[in-house]
């Protein structure tokens, strides 16, 4: 809380990093807990008169003001701005470059890490923790491609920039709140279907389903946003590429004889059907495609991003959900085409056996000289 401001003197001067002032119009006031003003450049002080009214209600104003701007502007950690970005929706910009260099490699990569907590996921006891989320993610530290990182964990937001710290140019780093995204809004309703009398019980949790699925969201608002003016978008997860060993520099290209009209993934189980049913694909947790990797046009994966979600709302209205996978399966089984008719296409890459799930991975990326 602010305390009644001093009177005797106020100080001009620019607003300074975290310290115990509010800063607005050059205005600075001394408030509780006073801290060192040697932070300070260009200070003049003078004295006010304290029965001026007039000037009193200035300085309050003044104060009111800085208040709200401290909550569109606000420094978690010196040097590092944090605004409300006016292109990405509901996100404050962690660390933006102040300048872009041009890139060999027209792909702009997407990821995001989402601080659910641990969750199993594979086998029983096998969990996925934040400290392998961050283990992996030095996977993506040689990478040339733009970088675009989605989190809502500050901590996580620090630990990618400090970890980029020579290769900024590229990389853009964006906080959310993960609530902002219509896939967590759906956080309720996949947890009411997941808790419902015999709906089978896999190795999944409603949050690490809403985080699935937030990727189709995330990687859309970098496509509308094109930061890095790049034409191709590839979404990457976290861990993608963690038995690559990539201790050099890499860039991520489109593959050969790709059509840009089409959805870049990978195959995972060529024995499945297309005309398995829905719900056995939803509630036997079925893998077609993997969705770790996917890349596609700038404006397909805009598009791609509308059908995406008018699908999972088309699954939940009859009560049938589970990770983006099982998703993008039934959106393109029979009886999934037959309903939702999704109008954009996947270009499916198989390799050279089953349950390859890093294989598109291999064949996109490139080590540079």
């Amino acid at each position: 809380m602010i305390s009644r401001p001093d009177l005797n003197k106020y100080e001009i001067g620019p607003r300074s990093g975290k310290t115990g002032r509010i800063a607005c119009a050059k205005i600075i006031f001394t408030y509780e807990p006073v801290h060192d003003m040697t932070g300070l450049s260009s200070l003049n002080t003078r004295c006010l008169h304290t029965n001026d009214k007039r000037l009193l209600r200035i300085l309050l104003a003044a104060a009111c003001l800085s208040l709200f701007l401290q909550k569109t502007f606000f420094e978690p950690d010196p040097g590092i701005a944090i605004r409300k970005s006016e292109s990405v929706l509901d996100a404050r910009v962690f660390f933006t470059p102040n300048r872009t260099t041009e890139s060999a490699c027209d792909v702009t990569v997407v990821t995001a890490f989402f601080d659910i907590g641990p969750f199993e996921k594979g086998s029983p006891g096998n969990y996925f923790t934040r400290t392998k989320y961050y283990l992996w993610s030095r996977s993506l530290v040689h990478i040339q491609n733009p970088l675009i990182v989605f989190t809502d964990s500050e901590r996580f937001a620090s630990h990618m920039k400090e970890q980029h710290n020579r290769s900024m140019e590229n990389v853009r780093i964006i906080l959310l709140n993960s609530n902002s995204s219509w896939a967590f809004k759906l956080r309720n309703q996949i947890e009411d279907i997941f808790n419902s009398p015999g709906y089978p019980k896999h190795l999944q949790n409603t949050v690490n389903a809403c985080a699935q699925l937030a990727k189709y969201d995330v990687i859309a608002r970098a496509a509308h946003d094109n930061y890095f003016k790049t034409r191709y978008f590839a979404w990457v997860d976290v861990g993608y590429l963690r038995e690559s060993r990539l201790e050099s520099k890499f860039c991520m290209k489109v593959p050969n004889g790709f059509d840009d009209k089409k959805i870049v993934m990978g195959l995972i189980n060529s024995s499945l059907s297309m005309s398995t049913p829905v719900n056995d694909i939803f509630k036997e947790n079925m893998v077609w495609v993997g969705g770790g990797l996917f890349l596609g046009e700038k404006s397909v994966i805009i598009q791609h991003e509308k059908q995406f979600k008018q699908a999972v709302d088309y699954f939940i209205s009859v009560r049938l959900i589970n990770t983006d996978q099982q998703v993008i399966y039934d959106m393109f089984s029979k009886e999934g085409t037959n309903v939702l008719k999704p109008k954009v296409e996947l270009q499916i890459y198989r390799p050279p056996g089953d349950n390859e799930w890093f294989y598109l991975g291999t064949i996109m990326t490139h080590m540079m000289t």
